[in-house]
């Protein structure tokens, strides 16, 4: 809650999405990263009001996987932002900074198509203010804002052509 700092718990909801990869060598992939999520997020305390919000995540980054075996564990990261939209028209739409960071394993079918589970951490951060100073030793700035954390448990499908 902005106005108090109180946090708002909210239950767990699915995720969906869609990955771009583009390979870059055999370990490296470039991907550009969609999801949605729809929660609902208590309003206040103390009347049990729930507010719907939708979270449109555009990241872009990659993984780099490892290993011989078919099986191929892999580590990724995004940067991207988050379009936060309350049902809701007492509250504001906003954009959040976001970015992820996991780990999972590929586990191919077939040259072409096979299985995706990843695990990922989720940072989307609302900057509401900055400020900045120089002087004849160097600069120093400070942001102020609030976050949202959460954790991902991902599975899908993957295919090339």
């Amino acid at each position: 809650d902005v106005d108090t700092g109180d946090d708002r718990p909210a239950d767990e909801s699915l995720v969906f999405g869609l990955i771009l990869g583009f390979p870059q060598d055999k370990d490296r992939t470039l991907e550009i990263v969609w999801t949605h999520q729809e929660v609902d997020v208590p309003a206040a305390d103390d009347d049990g009001t729930l507010v719907e919000l939708r979270l449109d995540t555009v990241g872009v980054g990659g993984t780099y996987e490892w290993g011989k075996s078919a099986v191929r564990p892999f580590v990724s990261a995004t940067a991207g932002l988050t379009l936060l939209s309350p049902d809701d028209s007492d509250y504001d739409i906003d954009l959040l900074i976001a970015a992820s960071l996991g780990g999972g394993v590929k586990v191919p079918f077939s040259a072409k198509a096979g299985l995706r589970f990843e695990g990922r951490g989720v940072a989307m951060l609302s900057l509401d203010g900055s400020a900045g100073v120089c002087g004849p030793r160097g600069c120093a700035v400070a942001f102020a804002g609030s976050g949202i954390g959460q954790f991902e448990l991902l599975a899908g499908f993957w295919f090339s052509f």
